[in-house]
C-alpha cells in the first residue's frame, strides 16, 4: 500500500497534522482498500475490467519493477497514486487517466458528460397522448424522506 498509516491514523493526521487545526472533513471518507492483487476490492476489479488501461497512456504499467508490491500482477492494474477513473451519471465507467494526466484537464470530459446527461434529461419528456403539452416520463416531484408525524393529524 502506498499509504502506510491505518484508517484511524489517516483521520488523525488530517485533524492534527495536515491540514491540522482540528480539521474535520465535511465529506465521506472511505477506508483504505487494495486496488490490485489477490485482495483487490470488487469496485476496482469492475473498473479495471471496463477500462483496462489509462486512455492517455495505454502501454505503461510501472516505471520501476521494484515498485510492484502486489500479486498477481495484471496488465490492467492501477500503476500508482493519482490514477483516476471518471464514471458517468449512470455508473458506467467512462474514462481512465494515468497519474501523469493533469487532473484539471478532466474538466472537459466532465463537462461533456454533464452536457450529455442534460440532453438525456430533456429526452425524458414525450408528447402527451391527450394534448400537445409535454409530460415527464419520470415524476419530478421531490421525495420527502422525513418521518411521518402521527401526532399532528387534523
Amino acid at each position: 500500500p502506498q499509504e502506510n498509516t491505518s484508517n484511524s491514523e489517516i483521520l488523525r493526521s488530517l485533524r492534527y497534522v495536515r491540514p491540522g487545526g482540528g480539521f474535520e472533513p465535511n465529506f465521506p471518507l472511505f477506508e483504505k482498500c487494495d486496488v490490485n492483487g489477490e485482495r483487490e476490492h470488487p469496485l476496482f476489479t469492475f473498473l479495471k475490467e471496463r477500462l483496462p488501461y489509462p486512455s492517455d497512456d495505454p502501454v505503461s504499467l510501472m516505471g520501476d519493477p521494484k515498485s510492484i508490491i502486489w500479486s498477481p500482477v495484471r496488465r490492467n492494474d492501477i500503476s500508482w497514486n493519482f490514477e483516476k477513473f471518471l464514471i458517468d451519471a449512470d455508473g458506467v465507467p467512462y474514462r481512465r487517466y494515468s497519474r501523469r494526466y493533469e487532473t484539471l484537464n478532466i474538466r472537459q470530459d466532465i463537462e461533456a458528460l454533464l452536457q450529455e446527461a442534460h440532453q438525456d434529461e430533456r429526452l425524458q419528456y414525450l408528447p402527451s397522448a391527450s394534448s400537445t403539452s409535454r409530460a415527464p416520463l419520470i415524476s419530478a416531484a421531490p421525495y420527502d424522506a422525513s418521518p411521518l408525524n402521527a401526532g399532528s393529524r387534523s
